[in-house]
């Protein structure tokens, strides 16, 4: 069960950096007055908003850490969790 706390604290940190990307992402929109629908894209996001820094950490978090879920998944339902593998999940 140790193994699934820092699966559930990578979560929670992902979700955390989505709920301030949308504010600062909403903020800059609204002060600029940009028209939502000109953001369709990436390249448009960046070209028009100055404040990228948490939709680009928001995509690292959901690109990179898949295949740390999978080997925490894996790890829990084989039930062959070691102490080391829980120190080195939280690191």
């Amino acid at each position: 069960m140790a193994i699934v706390w820092p699966t559930i604290a990578l979560v929670g940190l992902t979700a955390i950096v989505w709920i301030l990307m949308y504010y600062r992402r909403l903020s800059e929109i609204h002060a600029k007055k940009i028209k939502p629908q000109s953001l369709a894209t990436v390249a448009q996001a960046s070209e028009k908003l100055s404040d990228v820094s948490a939709a680009e950490n928001f995509s690292n978090m959901l690109e990179a850490p898949v295949l740390f879920y999978v080997l925490c998944l894996w790890l829990y339902v084989t039930a062959s969790v070691t102490e080391g593998q829980v120190v080195l999940a939280w690191l």
